[in-house]
């Protein structure tokens, strides 16, 4: 697993240094992006800290995944403020998700399976939403817009977390060699979210200087 946890690493700096590229103040989604990016690093740094020191990570990944689904619903806002009402709906049923979850069961032991399966769930309609409103709005080809890219990107993550989430327990109480298996799924799902934000800021930082040019 660890050169899968390579590649995750270089495919977040990857996407966080071609964020960072795409000039300021040309691009709304720019800097909720760049927050996104740099949490999932935190995210991930202190996960991989915890591991090391207590073999157990869950609580970091349940205490930072509300954060990440709240920036990514500013990201979605940004990119239509009229729809201000329904994504604060969302983020709420999101957030009161995991906190049941937290509730119910001990975030130090196991991941919020049903917490974080509600805020997939949520974050794939969403996202299917904005790339639906994308495609009615835009003139240019979907493929020529780094919106498309960013939010398909996003899409793949999320709605393969659905199903990967949904069995993940029951996996892992039952069949353990499945569950070492299966273990490749997220880092390589993180891994295409993360090529292809990377794609999306490349594409926004072409399509920014090509304007001040002409």
């Amino acid at each position: 697993m660890r050169p899968l946890g390579i590649l995750i690493d270089v495919s977040m700096l990857a996407a966080l240094v071609a964020c960072w590229r795409v000039p300021p103040g040309r691009w709304p989604l720019r800097n909720v992006l760049l927050a996104s990016i740099i949490w999932g690093l935190v995210t991930e740094t202190l996960a991989m800290v915890v591991n090391h020191l207590a073999t157990l990570n869950s609580i970091v990944y349940n205490l930072c995944v509300p954060l990440e689904f709240l920036l990514l619903l500013f990201l979605i806002q940004r990119f239509r403020q009229q729809w201000r009402g329904l994504l604060i709906v969302a983020a709420v049923i999101g957030c009161l998700a995991m906190l049941v979850d937290g509730y119910v069961q001990d975030p130090r032991v196991f991941v919020l399976v049903e917490g974080i399966l509600v805020i997939s769930a949520i974050m794939s309609i969403v996202l299917l939403w904005a790339l639906w409103s994308l495609a009615n709005t835009i003139g240019d080809p979907l493929q020529k817009v780094p919106e498309f890219w960013l939010f398909m990107g996003l899409l793949i993550y999320f709605g393969g977390l659905v199903p990967y989430i949904g069995m993940i327990r029951y996996v892992f109480r039952h069949d353990a060699s499945l569950a070492e298996q299966l273990a490749v799924v997220m880092p390589l799902l993180c891994i295409g979210r993360y090529a292809f934000t990377t794609a999306a800021c490349l594409m926004q930082t072409r399509r920014t200087r090509s304007l001040w040019h002409g």
